[in-house]
């Protein structure tokens, strides 16, 4: 488990003393040879195995047979401040939905967030968590369940998941129908100086916003092709990609 912690300085006027205020989004990111981050598969024969897909550490979720197969963590969690949970998957499946519950018998939530079915791109998607029942405590112990699904139909395919984060601002989704187009794309990743955004498609980029793991702007450009990155601080990020056309485009990229 890889916690990035992002750091806000407060200014307290009135005895012109600054301290430091600290934020933690916990991020699973999939990136260590065959660990799976307590990650484990659940009912319908699921098996869950941690692999590399396109550059990018996941773990990949698949079924050995007919049925609604789940995926299952028992993770220490900052449930009060941490309510969002945002996952970036690739979904090879005939799944059109995806839900979440805690495993205390309650009823699951996130059943309405529609998803793109038997598809190569990378899509970021954002559940709020805050209606879960019990999911309230910070430092507390939670088993949480995901079912990607297709109603009562059986799943068929595999679903690669690139990166889970719980967070505290619902502003990281960067909106929960924005995918990750294989005709936009971002390099070198991680990057230290300078950020090159490529368009293989028609498509022209007209804007570049960059937004940290909480949610927060942290740098805009006009246009693409390249950028200094070096003024920000080490860690994950996503670039929110505007193109002529009217597509966004998320892409996450890791700044060392």
């Amino acid at each position: 488990m890889k916690k990035n912690i992002i750091t806000k300085s407060c200014l307290l006027l009135f005895i012109f003393t600054v301290w430091t205020c600290q934020v933690e989004a916990q991020s699973f990111t999939f990136e260590t040879d065959n660990d799976t981050e307590g990650f484990t598969g659940r009912s319908g024969g699921a098996v869950v195995s941690q692999k590399v897909v396109e550059s990018r550490g996941v773990i990949e979720w698949e079924h050995m047979n007919n049925g609604q197969p789940s995926l299952e963590s028992t993770l220490t969690i900052d449930a009060q401040t941490n309510k969002f949970i945002t996952i970036v998957f690739q979904n090879n499946s005939n799944a059109t939905q995806i839900r979440l519950k805690n495993d205390t018998g309650a009823p699951w939530v996130g059943s309405v967030n529609n998803i793109m079915a038997n598809s190569t791109d990378w899509q970021t998607l954002t559940l709020d968590a805050s209606t879960l029942d019990s999911f309230d405590t910070d430092g507390a112990s939670y088993t949480l369940v995901y079912q990607f699904r297709e109603g009562n139909t059986a799943l068929n395919g595999a679903i690669y998941i690139d990166e889970i984060t719980f967070h505290e601002n619902p502003s990281l989704s960067l909106n929960n129908q924005v995918k990750d187009a294989n005709t936009i794309s971002l390099y070198p990743n991680p990057a230290e100086n300078i950020l090159n955004i490529k368009s293989t498609g028609a498509e022209s980029i007209s804007k570049v916003d960059i937004y940290n793991l909480i949610g927060q702007q942290v740098y805009s450009v006009k246009g693409g092709a390249a950028f200094s990155v070096s003024q920000l601080n080490k860690g994950i990020y996503m670039a929110k990609v505007y193109t002529d056309n009217k597509q966004v485009v998320v892409k996450r990229f890791v700044k060392k």
